[in-house]
């Protein structure tokens, strides 16, 4: 009793040869953690202020 259900977000990212590649996804699990929902949050909202936080934070190359 009094336990809340829990929501878990997972963020990947992969970075290879110059390219980045990210996904998310939610999953919501009950009050006795059985899953209760799961899917992908890797929306254009989301991926859009990914890459402006991303493209504001990197220095480019030769630049000090």
């Amino acid at each position: 009793f009094g336990q809340q259900p829990v929501e878990v977000e997972r963020v990947s990212l992969l970075a290879r040869d110059g390219h980045l590649r990210i996904s998310r996804d939610i999953r919501r699990f009950d009050h006795l953690g059985d899953l209760r929902e799961s899917y992908s949050a890797s929306n254009d909202d989301f991926c859009g202020r990914f890459q402006d936080a991303f493209s504001s934070s990197v220095t480019p190359q030769g630049a000090s």
